[in-house]
């Protein structure tokens, strides 16, 4: 992980509904992560962000569904990805 990609001054000024939203999504993102024993905090901290990130992306393609199901869809993928990727490197070092 790295630095921030994504600029701050490219998300848009939220409503209160949709701050309340995105706080429920970054609740349910992060009880995720730390379900799967991530303890990190810092690992966690821009898991989520990257992870909401996604999902603000998606939200304009998809503005009628959920954030919160947004959120979690992006997050499944994010670890589905991330165990891929551990068990082809373990397949190469076989």
């Amino acid at each position: 992980m790295g630095p921030s990609h994504q600029p701050l001054d490219r998300l848009p000024p939220l409503r209160e509904h949709e701050l309340v939203e995105w706080e429920e999504a970054y609740t349910a993102v992060e009880a995720y992560l730390q379900a799967l024993r991530l303890r990190n905090r810092l690992l966690v901290a821009e898991l989520v962000r990257s992870i909401l990130w996604r999902a603000s992306e998606r939200r304009v393609k998809e503005p009628d569904k959920p954030v919160r199901i947004l959120a979690m869809e992006e997050a499944l993928t994010e670890i589905a990805d991330w165990t891929q990727a551990i068990k082809t490197a373990n397949i190469k070092l076989d």
